[in-house]
């Protein structure tokens, strides 16, 4: 597999870092933390929630993350999780 996204080989960036991320790949982690906790967070607190629930609802959701990493499939959208 490719080491970013891969048009010719059919792999997309998102594909890529969840195999990364099973992979044990250095960084993949923050890479991920990197893309989706911002857009998480906002999206609690449309949700009507503080600063501070939304921070815990991030780190609750991300430590989950980390917990079942092997569960995760690569061909659904990291955003559905």
């Amino acid at each position: 597999m490719c080491s970013s996204a891969c048009v010719s080989c059919g792999v997309s960036s998102e594909q890529q870092l969840i195999a990364d991320l099973k992979s044990g790949v250095d960084g993949a982690f923050d890479r991920l933390y990197e893309q989706y906790s911002g857009p998480l967070f906002v999206a609690v607190q449309r949700k009507g929630a503080s600063a501070r629930d939304a921070e815990d609802v991030v780190q609750e959701t991300f430590l989950r993350v980390s917990t079942t990493l092997q569960r995760i499939d690569e061909t659904k959208s990291l955003s559905g999780y």
